[in-house]
Order: structure tokens, then C-alpha cells, then sequence
């Protein structure tokens, strides 16, 4: 985890390194850019519809034209904008997210600022690029990441264009989805020690450079109310499993309890009970004699 007092030193757009590496070390560790994932399953999701029904010129000014062009001032728009959000909780997110907040403007030293709060999400039905723009190819459906500084909470806005965002809302209204598991494309920093040595499912600090960083959904997979709590069926022997058409019995196996006793054995401990009962007796009356 990173330690408040840190500091950093932007070295190039793809490193930073230590301010104040140890003197015994031979050169100070890094922070590199790349493309890291972070998973976030969302519970509750909020379907957002907005309706344009017209349109009007916000610069016309009514002192300087005629009379005539007021008659076409409002023209129609129909058109529908649709957004899906979430507001998920960060402790329930694997990975932590900082930004960079600069310290020394000459020297270029940063301290890292921690998103500690909750994680809001928006998708969005915009078209993807019709060209290339940074780090984006043409026809991606991309985003933003960004961690306010007087708010600390992390927001992430990325599109996934009309098809998928209505595929997405249908199952939502629905009424079926118990979880929506997102998996983002985040452009940030990693240490190089946590690269080398973590386990892919430990925790991992991440550090957005400045306010803003590149964002995309790489893909999202749907949890159903039906399947999300339900018990795995147990399984069941081929040879006992069969009836008769040679189909196999889809039934859990319970132990079989045997409720059959052998009268024979009640008969001989009976007689037993008879015969400890009558000495009893003998004993007793020979005794008072």
C-alpha cells in the first residue's frame, strides 16, 4: 500500500520513479505506465432516459432580427440519450486507485491522492471514434477515469455504444439480474516490485497521472437472480441413476434407511426378559423365608 508521506518524480509520460530512493540502492524503483484491468461487480444499477423533443438557437438575439426568422427559432429534435449507472462501494473493489497531485513544480515531485470513498460508474451510448485519437484505434468505444481532488471517489464514464447499452438495459428491466460483473481498461501506473513479485490475485495500488486518465469497458458478464445463489445439484452413479427407458434420474441421492426388524430377535430377547424376571422372583421369596 502506498504510504502518504511518498513521493514521486516524473521522469517521462511512461515513468515515474522515487524521490528519495535509500543511498544504498543502486538506482531508484519505478512506476510504469500500461493498461491495468480492475474488476467491478455491480448490484445495483440505475437506468438514466433522457427525451429531447425540440431544439431553439441559444445566440439568437431578438433585438437584432426580423420578424420573420422567429417563426423558425424552435425546430424539432427527437431523439433519446440513454445512460446506465452504479455506485459501488471501493472497499468492495480488489485493487486501490491514487492520482498524482504535484508538490514541487520545478523539481516535478508528486504525492499520490487516494479515490477512498466509492467508485461511480456510467456507461454511456455514444459511437465509438470515427478515427484514431490517442491512445484509441477508430471504432473503439472508449472513456474517461478520473479522481477529483476535493472529493477523493473515483468516476469512470465509457461507452459501449447503442446495441450493447440497450442488450444491457433490457436484461436490467427484466427483472432477473442479481450482479453485473465489469472488467475496466484503466491507463495508469503500477509499481515495478508489485509487477515482479504479486500473485495476479493479491491487491494492487494503481495511479492515475494527474485528474484524468484514459478508461474503457472491456467486458461485462451478467449474473441472473435464478443462478446466483443456487445450490449445485448432487451428482448421481450412471448405474443407480436409470430407470427403466435407460434415462438418467436427475434426483439427489439420500442415504436409504433399513426400517425392517427381525421379529425373531424380539422373540428370543423377550423370553430372555421373562426368564431374568422369574429368578428375580425366586430370589425374593427365598429370601424372606
Amino acid at each position: 500500500m502506498i504510504n502518504a508521506k511518498d513521493r514521486v518524480k516524473f521522469k517521462s509520460r511512461k515513468v515515474f520513479v522515487e524521490a528519495d530512493p535509500p543511498a544504498d540502492r543502486n538506482r531508484p524503483l519505478e512506476w510504469r505506465r500500461s493498461i491495468n484491468t480492475i474488476d467491478v461487480n455491480a448490484n445495483r444499477l440505475v437506468i438514466k432516459e433522457h427525451h429531447s423533443v425540440t431544439e431553439h438557437d441559444y445566440d439568437f438575439d431578438f433585438g437584432e432580427a426580423d420578424n420573420e426568422l422567429e417563426k423558425v427559432l424552435i425546430k424539432p429534435k427527437i431523439g433519446l440519450r440513454r445512460v446506465v449507472s452504479s455506485i459501488v462501494p471501493l472497499s468492495d473493489i480488489r485493487d486501490s486507485v491514487y492520482r498524482t497531485i504535484e508538490v514541487d513544480k520545478d523539481e516535478k515531485i508528486y504525492s499520490f491522492l487516494k479515490s477512498d470513498e466509492y467508485l461511480e460508474l456510467t456507461l454511456t451510448d455514444d459511437e465509438p471514434l470515427n478515427k484514431d485519437a490517442r491512445i484509441f484505434a477508430a471504432g473503439t468505444q472508449n472513456g474517461y477515469a478520473w479522481i477529483d481532488e476535493d472529493e477523493e471517489h473515483l468516476s469512470v464514464n465509457v461507452s459501449v455504444g447503442k446495441d450493447v447499452l440497450s442488450q444491457l438495459i433490457s436484461e436490467i428491466k427484466s427483472g432477473r439480474v442479481a450482479q453485473v460483473q465489469f472488467r475496466i481498461a484503466l491507463d495508469s501506473f503500477s509499481f515495478e516490485v508489485d509487477d515482479a513479485l504479486r500473485e495476479w490475485y493479491h491487491p494492487r495500488d494503481l495511479v492515475i497521472d494527474g485528474r484524468m486518465a484514459h478508461a474503457a469497458l472491456e467486458s461485462f458478464s451478467i449474473v441472473s437472480k435464478e443462478y446466483a445463489h443456487k445450490p449445485l445439484p448432487m451428482s448421481v452413479p450412471e448405474s443407480e441413476g436409470r430407470t427403466d427407458e435407460g434415462n438418467v434420474q436427475h434426483q439427489s441421492q439420500l442415504p436409504q434407511i433399513n426400517h425392517v426388524v427381525d421379529l425373531t430377535y424380539l422373540k428370543s430377547i423377550k423370553t430372555v426378559l421373562w426368564f431374568i424376571f422369574g429368578a428375580l422372583i425366586v430370589l425374593w421369596l427365598g429370601g424372606r423365608a
